[in-house]
């Protein structure tokens, strides 16, 4: 029986799930009438209406997942698009999730990284290694642990290149601007 990784499998470097989930956002809201109507969840459509301009996928992310209902029964009550479009829902909340999970991971490794010795942030919480201290913190196991800081520092340097990449064509572009 193969074992498959919910973390390394979860990623495309490069293009985080903010972006996607902010375009197909209002796709899955769920029914007008249903579960989203409850008090509840109106009082974070201020809030998610906010997020998406500010550019955060994971409170519109939670403000569907909400208005999908918050009981069996609810979910029971759905319709079949409801259903097919809440499963694809919770996926992208989960790809948010897991984006978060492996930001964290490597920036906990970076506190803990090696030339820091006993001053860095596992050694000072007891532990010998970032991983070791992800593993304690989140319940994963010592390969997940690990594959989540290197997911997360694969992240990071595609964020980094991307920016890179951004402010040498503006760079290029205003080269150009100037010799004409």
């Amino acid at each position: 029986m193969a074992i498959q990784s919910s973390i390394a499998d979860t990623f495309t470097v490069g293009n985080p799930p903010d972006g996607a989930f902010r375009a197909a956002a209002g796709a899955a809201d769920g029914p007008a009438d249903g579960p989203a109507d409850r008090g509840g969840v109106i009082a974070v459509e201020g809030a998610v209406d906010a997020a998406v301009g500010g550019g955060d996928g994971l409170v519109v992310a939670a403000a569907n997942v909400a208005r999908l209902g918050c009981s069996s029964a609810e979910y029971d009550a759905l319709s079949d698009a409801d259903v097919l479009a809440g499963q694809q829902t919770l996926a992208r909340a989960q790809r948010e999730l897991d984006t978060r999970k492996a930001w964290m991971a490597k920036t906990l490794a970076h506190r803990s990284r090696w030339e820091l010795g006993q001053a860095g942030l596992a050694k000072k919480q007891g532990f010998l290694s970032p991983e070791a201290l992800i593993q304690e913190l989140t319940g994963a196991s010592k390969v997940e642990s690990r594959k989540l800081v290197g997911v997360g520092q694969m992240l990071a340097e595609a964020e980094a290149a991307e920016i890179q990449a951004a402010e040498a064509e503006a760079e290029a572009a205003r080269r150009l601007r100037t010799r004409r």
